[in-house]
């Protein structure tokens, strides 16, 4: 090859490589668009899954102006962690944090109702160029899946030089609502049933945490209750209704209740306790009783001080809350001094002998008798 074959060549190549480089550099800044808008989506779907999943509290922290938020700036908030299918730093390829923010629209003049306003923003730490931040912003509002909801509105968009989201069809000013962001940030909006609304439509069969108004079954079981041994705290009061004359003695065994006394005329406190002669009902407390001194649970062997009780003796009830099993409780009783009870409490095993029911534990009422 002579130096003017090699020169055509070159040139040959260079123009090439010229027509080739607007198609590398479009293929480059689609496959950034594409990874922005995933990779919020990503974000968006684990926000709107734990707003789902803590509606109700939420609902009642947000206001018009101010609300729940939260930052990725210092990496991803633990809460949104159980609702992500992978790990995730915080921040997406370009190294811009996610912020979220929650707040509360009238519905209209003609109800009380609010809906929920659900803000996600990718802050921009980096310029991109119009072309790319609006095509990243369309393929957000294509990819990113709602809650299963009905909504009042959505739209998903970039911020502008006055912090407005733009979207394809609409403006929304995000600074009168309390929210500011970056200038060329994507933006994510979705406007949510308000806390009635959602319960009237999607939640009538689940257990809410806070009271919803007008709805009180939300707030009430409709089932037995098992705790599986863990501890019920902090409570203010317990409220009973008498067990019926009708209910089966043998679904009572092992159960606090309350029923009317043997007189009739008051309500008691029992204990029902299954032992090798059958089952015994022990009465603990009625309403003629003096005030209740303490409720503790001890082991076998515990000793418990009586509580002082002016012109009055005091009197203790033994309820034994199981040893290796539930049922191997079945003898509990107390031995006494004069300023002191100690917990016993056997088991029979299979041989026939007794034993110590090291393992089990009791609850015990102190009180006050005339």
């Amino acid at each position: 090859m002579n130096l003017f074959e090699a020169v055509l060549s070159l040139g040959l190549c260079l123009l090439l490589l010229k027509g080739l480089f607007p198609l590398w550099e479009q293929w480059r800044e689609s496959s950034l668009e594409h990874k922005l808008a995933s990779d919020m989506c990503r974000v968006v779907s684990a926000v709107q899954a734990y707003t789902q999943a803590h509606v109700t509290e939420l609902y009642a922290e947000a206001e018009a102006s101010s609300g729940p938020s939260w930052s990725s700036a210092e990496g991803l908030p633990e809460v949104f962690a159980p609702y992500l299918l992978h790990a995730h730093s915080g921040r997406n390829s370009l190294g811009w944090h996610y912020e979220w923010y929650l707040r509360k629209l009238p519905l209209g003049e003609a109800t009380d109702d609010h809906a929920l306003m659900l803000v996600v923003l990718c802050q921009a730490k980096t310029s991109l160029s119009q072309k790319m931040i609006r095509s990243a912003a369309g393929l957000l509002a294509r990819q990113c899946q709602s809650l299963p909801v009905e909504r009042y509105h959505e739209l998903a968009g970039y911020l502008d030089d006055q912090g407005q989201l733009v979207s394809s069809s609409q403006r929304l000013d995000l600074q009168a609502y309390g929210i500011r962001g970056q200038e060329g940030s994507l933006g994510y909006v979705a406007t949510l049933l308000g806390a009635e609304a959602w319960a009237r439509a999607y939640g009538s069969d689940q257990l809410y945490r806070t009271a919803i108004a007008g709805m009180p079954q939300l707030n009430s079981m409709a089932t037995d209750l098992d705790l599986d041994r863990h501890r019920l705290a902090n409570v203010a009061a317990l409220g009973l209704l008498p067990v019926s004359d009708q209910e089966p003695e043998d679904a009572l065994a092992g159960q606090v209740f309350l029923r009317e006394s043997e007189d009739g005329e008051t309500l008691g406190l029992y204990y029902q306790q299954r032992q090798a002669g059958g089952l015994i009902r022990r009465k603990i407390l009625d309403s003629s009783s003096p005030n209740l001194r303490g409720i503790f649970v001890v082991g076998h062997g515990q000793r418990l001080l009586k509580p002082e009780c002016e012109n009055a003796k005091a009197g203790i009830a033994v309820l034994p809350l199981g040893g290796r099993g539930s049922d191997t409780v079945e003898s509990a009783y107390y031995e006494e001094d004069a300023v002191a009870w100690t917990i016993r409490l056997r088991e029979k095993l299979a041989s026939g002998l007794w034993q110590d029911a090291q393992a089990a534990k009791a609850q015990v009422l102190t009180f006050c008798v005339p």
